[in-house]
This record gives C-alpha cells, structure tokens and sequence, in this order.
C-alpha cells in the first residue's frame, strides 16, 4: 500500500511518500525487529500475526549466549531480554525458529537470524567520503550512509558567486557555517528511504 500526496507544501513532491507492506491474509511471517532501550531493554519482534501462547517459547526464541532465556508474548509481539551483564555496546544475535506458531496454526516458512546492535539507536546519517570539488556533469550523485532513519530532506543551498569571498572570511571550503548570510535556497526535497527491501535498523549506503 502507498500514501500519496498532491501538493508540495513544506517541499516534498507530489508522488510516492510512504510504502506499507500489508501481509496476505494467510501469510505468518516476521514483520519487524528493534532494539528498545527503556528502563528494562529489550529486543521487541513483531509478527503479522498473534502468537501461540499454548506452545514453548523457550527454544524457539533466544538471543544467542544468553545465560537465562527470557521471553514474554504479548499478542503479535515477541519480547526477548539480554542478560544484564550485556554492555550497551554489545552486537547480540537473535535466532527465531521456524516452529513458532500462529494462533491459527500458521508457522514460519524459514527460521530467522537478526543481528541487533544494542548501541545508539539515535537517528544518525553522515556523508560517505571527502572532498568539495564536484564533477561537471548534468547529474551529480552525493552517497550517504544512514541508520534509524525513514527518510531525508535534501536542501541545496548556492553561495552567490559575488559573495564566495565572504563566504571564505569565516570557512574553510568544507564547512557549512552561517549559508544563508552568502546564500540562498535553491531546492528542497523529502526522500523516503522505506522501500520495502532495506532494514533501517542497520547502516546502508544511500545515493
């Protein structure tokens, strides 16, 4: 499913701004898994379906090492705690079997290994190698590597070219303080990163 806009207020282009996958009716799969660091951390999975409460958890679902196996259920929700020696830093890795069931019977068609870092989970995005110099072509491509995020706003900002001079009383080439005094804005975009294919929950590379 799509939800489109048709306007472009606050800079974001009619088209595309969110895909949602809708599971098929029959499908019990995996839907989503995150690391939630509340007073009591721990790793949330969420299923499309409610879970089994009648069958062992315990084996079916377990972060690899954990001395003790804890886990609760709550409707389509997993919940998987580390141990309390697991530092904030720790990468652990979660293993779901393929014999968890669905309330209606349904089980999963493969068992699940996730790698979930227990580090900052804060939104991040940082651009992908150095240099200000840009190639004169009609089509210029900026990388950048991002994690926690859904989506990005690209503001291009141009330096006057009378007031490059100023521009360079205060920066270096590579810097970004006070572009609106020697600027202006020239073009603004929304870009969504949730295409269905990427698990934002990890660094990918971006163009």
């Amino acid at each position: 499913m799509k939800v489109s806009v048709s306007d472009n207020k606050f800079g974001l282009e009619k088209g595309d701004l969110l895909s949602v996958t809708v599971p098929e009716q029959n499908d019990f799969s995996l839907y989503d898994i995150k690391y939630i660091s509340d007073s009591r951390r721990y790793v949330e999975a969420t299923f499309t379906k409610r879970i089994d409460t009648n069958q062992e958890i315990k084996g079916l679902a377990f972060i690899a090492n954990n001395k003790q196996e804890n886990v609760t259920v709550d409707g389509n929700k997993l919940r998987l705690y580390p141990d309390a020696s697991s530092s904030g830093n720790d990468i652990i890795n979660v293993h779901i079997n393929q014999g968890i069931k669905a309330i209606d019977g349904n089980q999963l068609k493969e068992s699940i290994v996730k790698q979930i870092d227990m580090g900052d989970n804060n939104p991040k995005a940082i651009f992908v190698g150095n240099g200000v110099i840009l190639p004169t072509t009609s089509e210029l491509s900026v990388p950048f590597k991002s994690v926690n995020l859904r989506g990005v706003t690209v503001r291009v900002i141009k330096i006057m070219e009378q007031n490059i001079g100023q521009f360079l009383q205060t920066n270096q080439l590579d810097d970004d303080g006070e572009l609106m005094r020697v600027g202006r804005l020239v073009a603004q975009k929304t870009i969504f990163l949730d295409d269905g294919n990427v698990d934002l929950s990890h660094w990918n590379t971006f163009a």
